[in-house]
């Protein structure tokens, strides 16, 4: 070393040389020692003392609070947990309505929280507020902490190590503090950083993201949602109440709106807010302006220096900061990406395996940031969207794999908004989202559920990228939301949307494309399929000169127009016409294709559906079956077309008389639609409900309720309890049960089932007409005439206006309407009603359909009850001699008509000519039905009885149609039971052996216990009589007991005003006079008439016999007196 005096160090200073030199520590000036050598120096600094601390106090930049501060639930949680629980609470976002991304408000519940302790009139001692969005600033403010705090100490001039002094003092003071740490990124940010915990201190911190490392036993965590509507609508009311114009002119339904299309977020609601006040606009010009989507978000919020509250930024840059710190973290580059597709998808919920289709990943790795690497996989796709759930940039719930059941993925829809004015080329998101949704459909078509939530992620598609759809093609998830729309049973929901989709492709594509007619051709189908069959057959015939014109007359696509024309003109109502075009339409099909070509097939098939609508069952039930050889030879047994010709092959052999057989060809069906396509499939469980239905109507009702409860439990569970096929055989169900005899359980199932059916359908959609109808129907035979009567009068008035009087179906219920008319009491309007009736049947139906002879043999039936036999007689001759040129000389109903006929005649004193006919229709009976069949009992009781001049021809009277299952004129067990111990029992009653006669309905009513339970309706008449005979036997007062006992039954069963009850109180009042209590006689005679009146009409026979009746006990009473 040179020589001189060394320069002086600064004393107590301490520096080490090293190999390297000086040590980084020091604060020398002079470095040209020998390496090794050591100097020290000291030196006492003298600070001036530091004032003491002045309690309580504040450390930090405390934001103001929000002008309009809303309270709020997580506040009192948030309370408790400070408060009440101890330890720390962590502010994060919500699980529950996309909550927690940035701008849900957790700073303001921190702010409104630190400064109520603050201002408490016992504050607590100390409130830090630490801007914690970078690890640095928190270091910062805890260093600042400890100079201001520690005083009587010296405090280390590294931040560091100044902050851990300061957190050792919060582990060590008896004052209370409240720690704040707002935003913090992550939780690693706070790695040794944490406050401690302490009996005097509580911690808050505020966070974008949930990292599962926020939780621990000493950690609370709070989820933040958005504003509930209450508190939108209230913020808003405050916040706009500033201003005149907002106070007077901005409604609540207007504030709503706005506050819902800001998605109750708080930033949003706020910064909405603040811009209708600097601009001075209405509520509804500014939601006209963010409908505008022309223009982005941030033109309709304030500017940067106008933000409420001290808010930084706008809403779309609020979530930028968490995006890109997304598209960091691991898998790098998949986060926009994804946020992209969900950007145009349905927020509300998005099935998550969207994400993981092969279109998807197609769509990522071409706009994923971080080029070379290799296409992504699932791992990684979910791995990308549990950083963004982490981040509260969306919600993602993991679905149930092993039962292929897909999570969920629901996110903001201002973030929606935000990542969509950011997306460099919107349309190529739409087309992969609208790819992704496409394949995910075409593979879960059997999830009734999935396939609802996917096409609640079609109509966004449409709203932000329409025109990525049809270019540059149309886009095939157009047509396939269309159908499952209306296979889920919306049909009017999908006739309108393809009705707009028509307009849409009119504008991309042109008038004449094929792609335009056919979505035209959509629209009519499902406008028929919501009711409108005349609509829908017009729809087509103005849509086939464009077809024709297009492709030419034959074309297949023609060919088919021209068969749906055909076939919704029969469901308009003129199955005759839709038969016959039918029978032109099939040669040319045959010409033009082939005689084995499917559409060919497909013609024969619809022709011979219609000749059964037409009235020919069993010509259409031979068509079937020739069909049915056809497209198993030329397609193979189990196709699809196949086995829809073996379904209606079955129905029709049933309506055709034989329900025997149609069991026995669904039975088959049912197992191989299950081998098939399993048994959840809808082709399986619809047969099984028809298998159901036909099991009833062939004599086993209580086996067909069984199964078809069964058949509505899995329809619940597979397709859902709203669904088309769920509602009709929840329909069916009440339906046997009506005619099992339980009518009240009945008619509660059919009132759920019409609500149902009317939210879903529409009131005019001919399901909820057929419940009405049906409805009407069962409350009548529950007793309630006249209701019935009423409901069947407006349900008329419906179908005329909606199908015209001569639709089929109204004429049908035009029949019904007549019926009841009758039977509460007014024969002479039933018998007006059926005469217009019969004149629209003659003019629209061929000449020999069934419906005219039904509706003959009703005018009979009313004209005799209205005191006019020989006009009903006059109508029954001239009906035989119809049936004759229709139906076989021993076809059921011609035996049932002549035999109605001949007792029509004993009413008309035609007694000779009625005991002819009545001894050739037995003839003829046995020698069809056998000797024992009930028919031939009937007959035979009716002659023996008309031979003695004791009969009442009336009662021989009857519409047989309505005996018979399904209205197919087949024998019913119950009913050959029934009528075969009622003739024994009359029979012997005939031969005054009326012991005998009660044995034998004794016996009917153990076995009817038996089989069909206590309550059937066959049960109760039957008790009715045998208390009756026990009556006219001499035992009055054991017959007024035992109608007492059945009374009250009854009244439980079918109602007080069923005229099954009235005819009980009938026989109970007259045995109270002949068991000697001849005031109550009096008394129940004068109550019972009154209901009758009411229930059945003044001009009702049974009316006008209790009349009588009243009179002869009234005259005994004066007697008596």
């Amino acid at each position: 070393m040179t020589g001189g005096t060394p320069p002086r160090t600064p004393p107590h200073t301490h520096v080490e040389v090293g190999r390297r030199g000086i040590g980084a520590g020091g604060d020398i000036k002079y470095n040209a020692w020998a390496r090794g050598s050591s100097v020290e120096h000291h030196q006492h600094y003298h600070q001036a003392p530091r004032p003491p601390v002045e309690w309580p106090l504040r450390i930090g930049a405390l934001p103001p609070r929000a002008g309009f501060y809303q309270h709020r639930s997580e506040e009192d949680v948030l309370r408790w947990a400070l408060e009440g629980g101890g330890g720390t609470a962590v502010l994060t976002g919500g699980e529950q309505v996309l909550s927690g991304m940035g701008g849900v408000g957790k700073t303001q519940l921190a702010i409104d929280l630190a400064t109520s302790v603050w201002d408490a009139d016992s504050p607590v001692d100390l409130v830090v507020w630490v801007a914690a969005g970078e690890q640095q600033s928190i270091i910062d403010l805890y260093a600042r902490a400890a100079r201001m705090i520690l005083t009587d100490r010296e405090v280390d001039k590294d931040k560091e190590l100044a902050a851990q002094q300061f957190l050792t003092w919060l582990s060590t003071t008896e004052r209370s503090w409240l720690i704040v740490l707002d935003d913090v990124t992550a939780p690693r940010d706070l790695n040794g950083l944490w406050p401690p915990r302490t009996s005097t201190g509580r911690i808050l911190v505020t966070t974008r993201s949930r990292d599962a490392a926020w939780t621990t036993d000493s950690r609370k965590v709070i989820h933040i949602s958005v504003f509930t509507e209450e508190q939108s609508l209230a913020y808003l009311r405050r916040a706009l109440g500033r201003t005149e114009r907002g106070h007077r002119h901005d409604a609540d339904a207007q504030l709503a709106e706005l506050a819902h299309e800001m998605g109750h977020l708080p930033i949003a609601v706020a910064q909405a807010a603040a811009y209708l006040v600097d601009v001075d606009l209405d509520v509804s010009a500014y939601l006209e302006l963010l409908a505008d989507q022309a223009r982005s978000l941030d033109e309709a919020l304030p500017q940067e220096d106008a933000l409420p509250d001290g808010q930084r930024d706008q809403v779309p840059a609020v979530w930028e900061i968490s995006v890109r710190r997304a598209q960091k973290l691991r898998p790098a580059g998949l986060a926009r990406p994804v946020l992209e597709l969900a950007g145009v998808l349905n927020g509300a919920d998005i099935p998550d395996g969207l994400f993981v289709t092969e279109a998807a990943f197609q769509y990522l790795d071409a706009r994923r940031s971080t080029p070379g690497k290799r296409a992504p996989d699932a791992r990684e796709v979910w791995e990308a969207l549990r950083v963004l759930n982490r981040l509260n940039l969306l919600d993602h719930s993991a679905g149930d794999t092993a039962r292929g059941r897909p999570g969920q993925v629901r996110i903001h829809q201002l973030v929606q908004r935000s990542v969509r004015e950011s997306t460099p080329d919107l349309s190529q998101a739409v087309r992969a989202a609208a790819d992704a949704l496409e394949s995910s459909w075409q593979e879960t078509k059997r999830d009734q559920s999935l396939c609802q939530r996917l096409r609640a992620n079609v109509p966004p598609l449409r709203l932000h990228g329409l025109e990525a759809l049809w270019r540059p093609r149309m886009h095939p998830i157009l047509n396939t939301y269309g159908a499952s729309l209306g296979e889920s049973g919306a049909s009017a929901a999908a006739a309108k949307y393809f009705a707009a989709v028509s307009v849409d492709a009119h504008h991309f594509l042109g008038e004449r494309r094929p792609e335009t007619l056919g979505l035209r051709a959509n629209a009519a189908h499902w406008r028929g399929q919501a009711g409108d069959a005349a609509g829908a057959a017009a729809a087509l015939a103005e849509l086939l000169p464009d077809q024709e014109l297009l492709q030419g007359p034959r074309h297949p696509n023609t060919l088919t127009l021209r068969t749906n024309i055909a076939g919704w003109r029969g469901e308009a109502g003129d199955a005759a016409g839709a038969a016959q075009a039918f029978e032109s339409l099939v040669p040319l099909h045959e010409l033009v294709l082939g005689l084995d070509h499917p559409l060919v097939l497909n013609a024969r098939h619809n022709l011979a559906a219609w000749r059964g609508e037409a009235g020919d069952a069993a010509g259409a039930a031979e068509a079937f079956a020739q069909v049915l050889a056809d497209r198993e030879r030329v397609l193979g047994p189990d196709h699809p077309d196949a086995l829809n010709t073996r379904h209606n092959l079955a129905t029709w052999r049933g309506r055709a008389g034989d329900p025997a057989g149609a069991v026995s060809l669904l039975e088959r069906l049912v197992a191989d639609c299950e081998r098939l396509r399993g048994p959840d499939h809808p082709s399986a469980l619809s047969a099984r409900h028809n298998l159901a239905d036909w099991r009833g109507a062939a004599g086993r009702p209580a086996e067909a309720v069984a199964e078809l409860v069964q058949v509505e439990a899995d329809m619940q569970r597979v397709l859902g309890p709203e669904h088309f096929m769920t509602l009709e055989a929840r329909h069916d169900v009440a339906t046997l049960r009506a005619e099992a005899g339980n009518l009240q359980a009945a008619i509660t199932e059919l009132e759920e089932v019409l609500v149902l059916r009317e939210r879903t359908l529409g009131r005019d959609h001919p399901a909820s007409l057929a419940t009405r109808h049906n409805l009407a129907g069962w409350r009548g035979q529950a007793g309630s005439a006249g209701e019935a009567a009423t409901a069947f009068r407006a349900l008329v008035e419906d179908m005329r206006r909606l199908f015209g009087l001569r639709h089929l179906d109204t004429m049908t219920v035009r029949g019904n309407f007549a019926n009841w008319l009758g039977l509460a009491g007014d024969p002479e309007a039933a018998i007006e009603v059926l005469e217009a009736l019969l004149s629209d049947e003659e003019s629209v139906l061929s000449p020999g359909h069934p419906a005219t002879f039904h509706t003959r043999h009703r005018l009979a039936v009313w004209r005799n009850a209205a005191g006019d036999p020989d006009g009903a007689v006059r109508v029954l001759e001239a009906l035989v001699l119809a049936m004759r040129l229709a139906l076989s000389p021993d076809h059921p109903e011609m035996l049932s008509v002549r035999h109605d006929l001949a007792c029509l005649r004993i009413n008309a004193g035609q007694t000779d000519v009625a005991a002819r006919e009545l001894e050739q229709v037995l003839a003829d009976r046995q020698r069809v039905l056998g000797p024992d069949h009930p028919d031939v009992l009937t007959t035979a009781r009716n002659l023996t009885t008309l031979g003695e001049q004791r009969g009442n021809a009336a009662t021989a009277v009857g519409d047989s149609r309505e005996s018979s299952p399904a209205g197919t004129g087949a024998p019913d067990p119950v009913h050959c039971l029934v009528t075969t111990a009622h003739s024994r029992a009359a029979a012997l009653a005939d031969a005054e052996d009326l012991p005998g006669a009660v044995c034998v309905l004794e016996d009917l009513v153990a076995e009817l216990h038996t089989t069909l339970g206590p309550d059937h309706p066959a049960a109760l008449v039957a008790r009715n009589q045998i208390a009756v005979w026990r009556g006219i036997a001499g035992d009055p007062a054991r017959a007024v007991e035992e109608l007492e006992a059945l009374l009250t039954d009854m009244r439980r069963v079918a109602g007080e005003g069923h005229p099954a009850t009235l005819t009980v109180r009938h026989n109970l009042a007259g045995f109270y006079g002949q068991a000697g209590d001849v005031p109550r006689a009096v008394a129940e005679h004068t109550r019972l008439l009154a209901d009758e009146i009411r229930v059945l009409g003044a001009k009702h026979t049974q009316t006008k016999s209790t009349q009588d009746n009243l009179a002869h006990w009234r005259t005994r009473a004066d007697e008596s007196f």
